[in-house]
Order: structure tokens, then C-alpha cells, then sequence
């Protein structure tokens, strides 16, 4: 199929932080409305629950997180999910897919992979995520780089600036969708 001059056979789609929340919601919108749904889907720490009305454990990493503070998340929040409107997030599919998202579009997903930081506030909502994908039998894989950071995907700066064990986590990250 040809779009915009360019010959494709596959779509992945791929993100990281809102990033990952947006190709998440990309898919659940692209379900609903009968489009083309990707391929394959790459998400990383990816929010998919916009409520601050839950609460897991791995949000006490937000205590001392230099990217996900406690202010920074509350900032977010506010701006998910409006004063006017505090549960906006939580009854909505495209905001919040990992808690509103029908069991019959979770069925239609494409094959899904997760990346997780093991040290983020996200954390926890990702397996939540994807232990729904997998109870509704999505080809779905999660893997959680223990030691490293929400946004480590990013901090593979050249010349000894970055984190030296974010770019083994990035070659793994590659082979996960082949």
C-alpha cells in the first residue's frame, strides 16, 4: 500500500512517556473508528491510567524522582483532568485505556510491548496494562529494566554525558518486536 509516495507493509507505532500514553490511545481510537490498526505497538512507561484518583506503590518513587516529581505528576494531573471535571480521566477510553478500554477493543489490540523502568511512578500502571492486554489474549510482552529511570531512553547521550546502561536497554528494546 502506498500513502504520501512511501510503499509500506508494516505500521509500528512507538512511544516513550506521553509518548507511549499516545500510541496507546492512537490504538484504542483507531479500534473504535474502524481504521487501520498497527501492526505492532512499542509503548515505553507509558501512563495509561489519567486519574489521580489511584494510587500504586510505584508512585512513592515520585517522592525523589528528578523527571516525575510529586509536583510535576499533580501538574499533570490537573491538566489530564480538569478541576471542573476530577474523574474526567477515569471514565475516559482514549485517557485512561488501561482502566476504560472495553474488554472487546483490548481483544483487537495489536501485538504489544511494554517497557518499563523499574525505577518510576509509572511503573505499576504499566502492569496493570498489560496484564489486561494478556487477560484478553493480546500477543503481548513487558520488560522492565530494573535499575533504570522513567525516561532512560533518552539519556543515551554521546561522550560520556548520558547513562552508559541505557544503551544496552535500547539494543534489547529493538529485538523485543522481531
Amino acid at each position: 500500500q502506498q500513502v504520501f509516495g512511501i510503499n509500506y507493509k508494516k505500521v509500528v507505532l512507538t512511544g516513550d512517556s506521553a509518548g507511549g500514553s499516545l500510541v496507546t490511545a492512537l490504538t484504542v481510537m483507531a479500534i473504535n473508528r474502524n481504521f487501520r490498526v498497527p501492526d505492532a505497538v512499542l509503548a515505553s512507561y507509558p501512563t495509561t491510567i489519567a486519574s489521580t484518583c489511584n494510587f500504586w506503590p510505584s508512585m512513592l518513587s515520585a517522592m525523589d524522582d528528578p523527571v516525575l516529581s510529586v509536583s510535576f505528576l499533580n501538574l499533570m494531573a490537573k491538566a489530564y483532568t480538569p478541576e471542573t471535571h476530577p474523574f474526567l480521566g477515569t471514565i475516559n477510553q482514549y485517557m485512561s485505556p488501561g482502566l476504560c478500554a472495553s474488554d472487546e477493543v483490548l481483544k483487537k489490540f495489536p501485538k504489544y510491548r511494554i517497557i518499563l523502568a523499574g525505577v518510576c511512578p509509572l511503573k505499576d500502571d504499566g502492569i496493570y496494562f498489560f496484564n489486561r492486554l494478556l487477560k484478553n489474549g493480546v500477543d503481548a510482552k513487558c520488560k522492565e529494566f530494573v535499575l533504570l529511570p522513567h525516561g532512560f531512553l533518552n539519556y543515551n547521550l554521546p561522550y560520556g554525558r548520558g547513562m552508559e546502561e541505557s544503551k544496552p536497554a535500547i539494543d534489547k528494546i529493538g529485538e523485543m518486536l522481531f
